[in-house]
């Protein structure tokens, strides 16, 4: 029903709640007994005809913006950690005091380059929920994540996804973030980029003249924002913690992880998502990695 909507007729008319509530949440009845197809009526036969099976629209949205809102938290959770760590080994006193300060740090799988222990959703939540109060005591990190850490304390509903790894480069934000996650029951592996969050994403978010170049697997270059293409294409500036060869760029390196991700999940699916800058890496990639 969604699909035969024509946005731009919508949109000038019908508020988005509106919209959301009637077109993408209302659940289509099915007649338990329809009549079959005939003729041209037939379904067609397409590449994604492989018994997979996909959520609503709405569904699909939703779990995609729940991944593109959660990083953002992740990422800064596990630099506060980062900070904090850098203070102790300084010999300085911290303000904050968590009951497993290793937790958003899990040590990496020297075989698969993940981090050896995956965290679960839930467990996150858990995590938020015991270290709450002492959170609020940084009163500039508990105010740029105050509602997702609430939202992520009193999580009541079961998930079952996994976060397999973030790149966010210890603590430097001078490259861009990523994360991979999996769920096993919707079979589905989820690239997602943080979007703008600092001062070198708002570089690169300014950096509006258009490149030309050639993009893995396309043979006619195309021209692009300069800023998105460097994020992505440009040399990984850590190296040096890096698994990867030298001559491997951020597109490059995330798509060794895809490939292992996606042999290892036979009949998975791959998701990628983002928001804001996110978004237009996510688009980026998700191109590139269709082909």
């Amino acid at each position: 029903p969604v699909a035969s909507i024509r946005y731009s007729e919508i949109w000038p008319i019908i508020p988005v709640d509106l919209f959301i509530e009637k077109y993408l949440i209302m659940e289509v009845q099915e007649d338990p007994h329809p009549p079959l197809p005939s003729g041209n009526e037939r379904k067609k036969n397409s590449r994604f005809d492989d018994g997979f099976e996909y959520d609503s629209i709405y569904k699909e949205a939703d779990h995609m913006l729940s991944a593109s809102n959660l990083i953002y938290t992740l990422a800064n959770m596990r630099d506060f950690e980062f900070r904090q760590q850098k203070l102790k080994e300084a010999g300085s006193s911290v303000l904050v005091n968590f009951d497993d300060p290793a937790f958003m740090r899990p040590k990496i799988d020297p075989e698969t380059k993940l981090f050896e222990d995956s965290l679960t959703i839930q467990e996150i939540a858990d995590y938020v929920s015991r270290n709450l109060q002492e959170m609020k005591k940084d009163k500039e990190f508990y105010e740029r994540n105050q509602r997702a850490l609430e939202m992520l304390s009193e999580l009541k509903t079961k998930s079952y996804r996994e976060v397999l790894y973030i790149d966010d480069s210890e603590g430097d934000e001078k490259e861009v973030v990523y994360g991979f996650s999996i769920d096993h029951k919707k079979k589905r592996v989820i690239v997602c980029f943080r979007g703008t969050a600092c001062s070198a994403d708002i570089v690169t978010d300014m950096k509006i003249g258009l490149t030309e170049a050639s993009l893995p697997n396309n043979a006619t270059p195309v021209k692009l924002h300069t800023g998105f293409y460097e994020y992505l294409f440009s040399k990984d500036k850590f190296k040096e913690k890096s698994f990867h060869t030298k001559d491997l760029n951020k597109y490059e390196s995330i798509m060794v992880y895809v490939k292992d991700l996606m042999n290892a999940n036979e009949g998975y699916k791959l998701y990628v998502t983002g928001h804001s800058l996110g978004a237009a890496l996510a688009s980026l990639f998700a191109f590139c990695a269709s082909k």
